[in-house]
């Protein structure tokens, strides 16, 4: 999955993200390194899309019932 196929309050959120950690390393390091800023934003992206994956991997879960208590099986 691409940065680009993320939902786009993902994106928002990723972006927000980013931006609050480039402030960060700014307020502690006064400068942001171009590999550094290029680490955070991978990771910020790695980790949306791997929360996006799980939350749809729950979803399908749940529609074919593995979730429930009965196992995909009818209540008797």
């Amino acid at each position: 999955m691409k940065f680009e196929e993320l939902s786009e309050k993902s994106q928002e959120k990723a972006s927000e993200a980013l931006l609050y950690a480039l402030q960060a390393e700014m307020d502690s390091n006064r400068a942001i390194d171009k590999v550094r800023a290029k680490a955070l934003a991978s990771a910020i992206r790695d980790g949306f899309i791997a929360l996006e994956r799980e939350a749809s991997e729950k979803d399908a879960g749940k529609d074919c019932g593995k979730d429930n208590m009965n196992f995909g099986f009818a209540n008797s």
